[in-house]
């Protein structure tokens, strides 16, 4: 039998008499919610969309954007801006949906499809278990960026997350 890295923590901890077994973000946390609308017209390519803030240690579970039909060759990119714990400037605009299609007809991505897509990374946690994205205690600045030609329509951003 093999247990995973959360349940070996609880195994360890309870032999060690430790009363506090895992962090919320890995059980029994409660589920927040970010969401950020933009109406572009005729948004250039290359342009970046700020979306929303997400915090330090918030672990993403899921997330969507959904868009209408913006216009023709148009994809999508979803990531973040941020200072690293040591100070410096840091951005990965591509870190949570590469290349999304939102020019074909209106629909639904999901952001986080792998853990290198961002599923299950804390926002600059210090847990050496966890994936984490490097960032001081502000968290990160979620961004969508335009890609292959300007962008006319609705664009949406729902994410998931458990903090506490």
């Amino acid at each position: 039998m093999a247990n995973s890295k959360q349940y070996q923590k609880v195994v360890d901890k309870r032999a060690s008499g430790a009363h506090k077994l895992l962090s919320t973000s890995e059980t029994r946390g409660r589920v927040r919610i970010a969401y950020a609308t933009y109406e572009a017209a005729s948004l250039a390519a290359d342009s970046v969309i700020n979306l929303f803030d997400l915090p330090f240690n918030a672990r993403l579970i899921s997330g969507e954007v959904t868009h209408d039909d913006v216009g023709s060759g148009v994809t999508l990119d979803v990531g973040y801006t941020a200072t690293t714990a040591a100070g410096a400037a840091a951005s990965d605009a591509d870190k949570f949906l590469d290349g999304g299609d939102v020019a074909s007809a209106a629909g639904t991505i999901a952001l986080f499809a792998t853990e290198a897509l961002g599923k299950n990374n804390v926002i600059g946690g210090t847990n050496t278990d966890d994936i984490n994205i490097d960032t001081n205690q502000d968290g990160v600045l979620v961004t969508a960026t335009v890609l292959g030609g300007a962008a006319t329509g609705t664009i949406s951003a729902t994410v998931q997350y458990v903090v506490d």
